[in-house]
């Protein structure tokens, strides 16, 4: 990513926790787009960093600038921390400054981080078990590819009569179970499309003499086999 010219974030050190509603970190991407707005980020938290930027993140994070905040108000010396949410660093590459950390819509309030360790709970917990009519449609574990696994269901208690389990093959196996329609010719005479074998006596063998054990003849009413 090219830096941005002006550097508007020349000054800031960074600790940045981002997650989105669905549980994915986001860190990596605010963290480059700080880098390209002139500043440093860290994994941890120490006496460097200026500003945390924070959305759906850990707990510990809010608890500990809380308490180091709390320290300075009351000892009067350091610099406290600003928190900021990720609207705050995508608006500082929009407009190419440094946008101030009190707007209210770049607040995140400190005392929010019980709350959100619950959320954080929650939206990381297995998934849960879908009902279908008595039938449970578990979704167990990721496969390898990353994809989830679908559990077979218990298909009992889905049909209220045996006669609604039945209606699903009756429509199906209508066409199958159907006579089909008679010919001309079978109306005619029926016997005569069936396949019939020839009748034991009227077949007889033709012996060719010394070439009888390499070829054999059959003979049925005239017609050669």
């Amino acid at each position: 990513m090219t830096p941005h010219p002006a550097a508007p974030l020349r000054n800031v050190v960074a600790l940045v926790d981002v997650y989105t509603h669905d549980g994915i970190c986001a860190s990596q991407s605010f963290a480059v787009l700080l880098k390209r707005l002139g500043a440093k980020t860290t994994k941890t938290f120490n006496e460097n960093v200026t500003h945390v930027v924070y959305k759906e993140g850990g707990p510990k994070v809010l608890q500990a600038l809380k308490i180091h905040n709390k320290q300075i108000a009351e000892s009067g010396k350091g610099q406290e921390i600003f928190c900021v949410n990720s609207r705050w660093v995508n608006d500082c590459d929009a407009q190419g400054r440094r946008m101030p950390e009190f707007d209210e819509e770049y607040a995140v309030e400190l005392d929010d981080y019980q709350r959100t360790a619950k959320r954080r709970r929650k939206s990381m917990e297995p998934m849960g078990l879908l009902k279908t009519n008595g039938g449970n449609i578990i979704r167990d574990r990721k496969s390898g590819a990353g994809r989830v696994s679908i559990g077979r269901a218990s298909m009992k208690g889905v049909f209220d009569s045996p006669e609604e389990s039945s209606m699903m093959f009756d429509s199906a196996d209508k066409e199958n179970t159907e006579d089909e329609p008679a010919t001309p010719d079978y109306l005619k005479d029926p016997s005569a499309l069936l396949q019939q074998t020839v009748p034991a006596n009227k077949v007889r063998k033709l012996d060719l003499g010394h070439d009888s054990k390499r070829r054999r003849l059959t003979y049925a009413d005239g017609l050669e086999f």
